[in-house]
């Protein structure tokens, strides 16, 4: 049987002509008089109505107009964002650093006064996009505005790492930083093998164990008589992997003794710190200088170099450094839903309101 070309078969559909145009295709020769006769028979022009509508109206007698749904009123929201960022325990750094100024050290009001004539004792400009500033018109100098929690929160760690209570090791648990002299917040849990407390935490469960006063603290140290010949690798910058070869050991033994040697470190400068509110100081003279280091990346698929800021603060007088604190938070974890809000946050609040 013959094939019909494609524009035969899906020429009309048999639906819509006369019931004398649909023949019964026996053979070829029918088929193709039924063929002829369709494309030859004019088409009578069809119009649908659709369903449910009311009959075409003249001009003398237009259609009702359809008034069309009222628009929702846009309902404006007052503004949430303070005029500077909020105080927060105690700490407001936002107000004129000139020490000649009648302002300094007066914070920058929450409220300022509008209209002819009204005086402010400072006014709120911009240093650029998304930099909120203030502008002292005694001096006439202009601050950027800070977030007090943000400098709460790194004083806070800074001051953790010398001074640091124990607390839940878990990131997202209420108790993270909450000290183990809170009353209700943790409860003893035995003791480990080495005679260490041991802690639970009554939020998460989590366990953890406190290191036991006057215990030694390489008693578990693997070949500890290397301690000293490795730290004096590490002092003289002599490369891992050859500090390595020169002690004869391994890797995972260097790295914890450069952690060992932080902590001790930590301590010794807790145990001399500690003594600084006892000594008859009239005046501390602290004189800061800021670096940046670059730090290779931590991932061969993300190749960005990390640029640390570090501060470092030492006593003019008697040169007593306290420290080289850089802009790293080793706790931070960019997964956690906190991370995930904060840069949420950045695309819509200025930088001093990412923490009010």
């Amino acid at each position: 049987m013959p094939v019909f070309p494609y524009c035969y078969q899906n020429i009309v559909p048999t639906n819509s002509y006369p019931a004398q145009n649909e023949v019964l295709l026996s053979d070829d020769s029918t088929r193709y008089e039924a063929i002829d006769s369709l494309l030859l028979t004019p088409r009578k022009p069809q119009t649908k109505t659709p369903p449910n509508l009311p009959p075409a109206t003249s001009v003398s007698n237009p259609p009702p107009k359809i008034k069309s749904a009222p628009k929702p009123k846009t309902v404006r929201s007052k503004k949430t964002t303070p005029r500077v960022p909020l105080e927060s325990h105690g700490i407001n750094i936002n107000f004129c650093k000139s020490a000649g100024c009648s302002n300094f050290g007066i914070p920058v009001e929450q409220t300022s006064t509008k209209g002819p004539g009204a005086v402010n004792r400072y006014k709120i400009v911009a240093n650029g996009k998304h930099e909120p500033a203030a502008y002292c018109p005694s001096c006439k100098i202009s601050f950027q505005l800070k977030s007090n929690q943000g400098v709460y929160e790194e004083t806070k760690r800074i001051a953790g790492e010398t001074f640091g209570e124990p607390t839940c090791p878990v990131p997202t648990c209420k108790n993270h930083e909450v000290p183990l002299s809170t009353p209700d917040a943790y409860y003893a849990f035995g003791v480990t093998s080495a005679g260490s407390q041991r802690y639970r935490c009554r939020c998460c469960d989590k366990t953890f164990s406190v290191k036991r006063k006057g215990r030694s603290t390489i008693a578990n140290h693997q070949k500890s008589s290397k301690n000293l010949e490795i730290l004096e690798c590490l002092v003289n910058k002599m490369p891992q992997r050859r500090i390595c070869e020169k002690t004869k050991t391994s890797p995972v033994v260097l790295y914890g003794r450069i952690d060992f040697f932080y902590q001790q470190a930590s301590a010794f400068l807790a145990d001399r710190e500690s003594k600084l509110s006892s000594l008859d100081i009239k005046r501390l003279e602290i004189g800061v200088d800021r670096q940046e280091y670059a730090i290779n990346w931590a991932r061969r698929k993300d190749k960005k170099n990390v640029v640390l800021t570090a501060i470092a603060s030492a006593d003019n007088i008697t040169g007593y450094v306290f420290g080289m604190h850089p802009n790293f938070d080793p706790d931070a974890e960019p997964t956690l839903p906190s991370s995930k809000l904060m840069c949420f946050l950045m695309a819509y609040l200025p930088m001093p309101y990412f923490l009010l």
